[in-house]
């Protein structure tokens, strides 16, 4: 699994979340904007970790020799 929009949409599901429920991070005003968001594949980093920090998870930097660094 290497799609952002497959990565996402995982996370999602194992955290209990629907795509609709984006909303409540501040990302997008509706679901209907969270779908559209969705299908353009389109995250910021910024979005990306706090949509991460919403479902429990982190935003991993891996360098070349296996160090792996936090984005916040």
């Amino acid at each position: 699994m290497n799609n952002l929009q497959e990565i996402i949409g995982n996370a999602l599901k194992r955290g209990g979340k629907r795509q609709a429920d984006l909303a409540e991070t501040g990302i997008v005003s509706s679901p209907q904007a969270a779908s559209r968001k969705m299908k353009a594949n389109t995250w910021s980093v910024a979005e990306l970790v706090a949509v991460a920090e919403w479902l429990g998870c982190k935003v991993i930097f891996q360098m070349q020799d296996g160090e792996q660094r936090e984005i916040k």
